[in-house]
């Protein structure tokens, strides 16, 4: 199984489409693709876990997988930030991806944006290659 974690130094970039367009890409060719963003950002603690672009993805790739698996963790942006130096996070993504990586050949992982520090210490949680969506602007 192979993990792709795409994430993007600014927001929108497009994140989601390109997660949407690779996966759709190799459901064509005959893999069995996963979805998940692993983290959303929450205005507060008690958030609901949930995300509408997890649930476009999931209705798009025509996912069986519940709504909620699809985001296993929500923090707030402090939450994020200190996220490299908790070990109950990486406990929770680790299986999660586990979970949706079964009998899977890809998963496609929506990751955060502007969030460097957190975003590289969730690819190395789960062993994935990193693609970076960035807009270029011509001066």
């Amino acid at each position: 199984m192979v993990a792709i974690y795409i994430t993007s130094p600014n927001g929108p970039e497009g994140k989601t489409t390109l997660c949407i367009g690779l996966a759709r890409k190799w459901q064509q060719a005959g893999k069995k693709v996963g979805y998940i963003k692993p983290v959303v950002i929450a205005a507060t603690e008690q958030a609901t876990h949930g995300d509408e672009d997890a649930d476009f993805a999931r209705r798009v790739l025509g996912l069986a997988e519940p709504a909620e698996s699809l985001c296993p963790l929500s923090l707030t942006a402090q939450g994020v930030a200190a996220l490299p130096k908790q070990p109950v996070p990486e406990q929770k993504l680790v299986k999660a991806c586990s979970d949706m990586a079964a009998g899977k050949d890809v998963v496609v992982l929506d990751g955060l944006t502007g969030q460097g520090d957190a975003s590289a210490t969730i690819a190395r949680w789960l062993g994935a290659k990193t693609i970076i969506v960035a807009h270029h602007r011509a001066n």
